[in-house]
């Protein structure tokens, strides 16, 4: 994400645990998930700041791509995760999409035992959660 973040002049920042944070799962389809969350976060922010964190709960880990760009109307929100819907019903917006991408990410997610969940106020930006289960400790 740093050449495409670096072109609009956000700050992009990394939030991690200083321990080592271990997952069972297929690491392409999480690459993938999480590819997609920071690349809409880029694609929907003109000036500001996003944030990835990550986060152990419990028994799973919690990646969190935070922005501070246009934001999801909360009406919009229960549909953003539907194939081929985009917030503003256009295909030929300025920043592009065919409206995939977070079904997609929800999908593989599931498949991989976990979801991805948002919060968001239009116009403030967004916050979408992608939740792992994580390795469990064997005692």
């Amino acid at each position: 994400m740093g050449p495409a973040s670096d072109a609009k002049d956000l700050v992009f920042s990394l939030d991690v645990p200083d321990e080592v944070v271990e997952l069972e799962t297929d690491i392409g389809k999480a690459r993938r998930i999480l590819i997609n969350l920071c690349g809409n976060a880029v694609k929907y922010n003109e000036a500001g700041e996003i944030r990835l964190r990550v986060l152990v709960e419990r028994e799973r880990v919690i990646f969190e791509v935070s922005d501070t760009g246009i934001g999801i109307a909360a009406e919009d929100q229960p549909r953003i995760f539907d194939r081929f819907w985009q917030a503003d019903g256009c295909t030929t917006r300025p920043a592009g999409g065919m409206g995939i991408g977070l079904t997609a990410a929800r999908e593989y997610s599931r498949l991989l035992g976990g979801d991805v969940e948002v919060e968001s106020e239009l116009g403030k930006g967004s916050t979408f959660r992608l939740w792992l289960p994580g390795v469990r400790e064997h005692r």
